[in-house]
């Protein structure tokens, strides 16, 4: 009939509907605009401009870094933002993010402070907070302005980092120390 075919019209000159910005779902964003859908969405669309320039924040309670050792992780193709905890999933709700790096790391729906299966805490304080920059594929936690830059030593002076987070230094001390103040000598 026509007034079906009228509908049948209208329907398909529709824009499609706007969503939330993924900056308010995945982390605390707020007063985001509505984001234009599309079947077609690549990652970084899904965030408003705020979002895509400023990054969000995150607790740090939700963050964890995949371990070493740990399965491939990846997220759902069901174009959602959170991995649903399934009967064999050992994680709550999540998203897998810094994929193009390492570590990878996981963004847990809820902070939590128990152990997870494979994951290790953020390395800060879980009431700390954390900004996420948006990429084209995946959220990456930003530089933090203090160690965008390591401290300057001399050709006589060099420093060291271990696993365990202990810094040694090692060198003549003529041209000024690292900082540390200790003047004595374990050769």
């Amino acid at each position: 009939s026509p007034l079906a075919h009228a509908v049948t019209m209208d329907s398909r000159k529709r824009k499609p509907p706007d969503f939330s910005c993924w900056g308010q779902i995945l982390g605390d964003a707020t007063g985001c605009p509505p984001v234009e859908a599309s079947s077609r969405q690549l990652f970084k669309q899904r965030f408003c401009d705020l979002c895509r320039n400023g990054g969000l924040t995150v607790p740090a309670a939700r963050l964890r870094i995949v371990g070493n050792g740990s399965s491939a992780v990846s997220n759902d193709k069901s174009g959602g933002a959170w991995n649903m905890r399934r009967d064999t999933s050992l994680w709550p709700e999540h998203r897998v993010i810094n994929q193009n790096a390492v570590p990878k790391m996981v963004l847990l729906r809820r902070g939590s402070l128990e152990e997870l299966p494979g994951l290790l805490p953020y390395p800060c304080a879980p009431s700390e907070v954390v900004r996420l920059l948006v990429g084209a594929q995946t959220l990456r936690p930003a530089a933090v302005p203090a160690l965008a830059s390591p401290p300057s030593t001399s050709p006589q002076q060099r420093g060291g980092l271990t696993a365990d987070g202990s810094v040694w230094s090692w060198g003549h001390g003529g041209q000024g120390r690292l900082g540390h103040g200790d003047q004595q000598s374990l050769a």
